[in-house]
């Protein structure tokens, strides 16, 4: 997970309010220590907030918006839904996804059980970020899992630091 905490420490550097969604048992908050706001929102079956429900966490302003390894979970209409509206709620925040390059069926706890939060439900290719004029780089196998990855970042959360 290194080389993913790497990549949350850069897009947060300068940031003081993040949104992690599908934040789990919230791994990326230890490396996050200069925050005025934190919100991880976790999807659960156990009763945890729903990272498609905005009414939870649309009271705050958010200046860095994190999803890794959360949208292959969603249903594509699902993934497409919450990536437009985040963008139209917090325009000028910037946006981090990590997820699986294309379909990658899990093969952890829940990995055939559509009901479980685990699940996988959509594969990511690059153009599915482009209506989001988000920028991408894939990994093709990434941490030799035998599948690859896919970063997509708003193009100022970059530029900031002078990439």
């Amino acid at each position: 997970m290194s080389q993913i905490t790497d990549i949350v420490q850069y897009c947060a550097k300068g940031r003081r309010t993040v949104l992690d969604l599908g934040c789990g048992v919230l791994p990326y908050i230890g490396c996050m220590e200069h925050l005025h706001l934190y919100v991880g929102v976790g999807m659960t079956e156990e009763g945890g907030h729903d990272v498609l429900d905005m009414d939870f966490y649309a009271e705050h302003d958010f200046d860095l918006i994190l999803l890794m390894d959360i949208i292959e979970h969603l249903d594509k209409e699902d993934g497409i839904w919450l990536l437009t509206e985040l963008q139209h709620r917090w325009p000028k925040a910037n946006l981090c996804v990590f997820t699986p390059l294309g379909f990658h069926a899990n093969t952890g706890e829940g990995s055939t059980d559509p009901n479980h939060p685990q699940f996988h439900r959509s594969g990511w290719e690059r153009r599915d970020f482009e209506q989001f004029e988000l920028k991408t780089m894939c990994w093709p196998d990434f941490h030799g899992l035998n599948h690859g990855a896919i970063l997509a970042w708003s193009s100022s959360a970059w530029e900031r630091n002078g990439l």
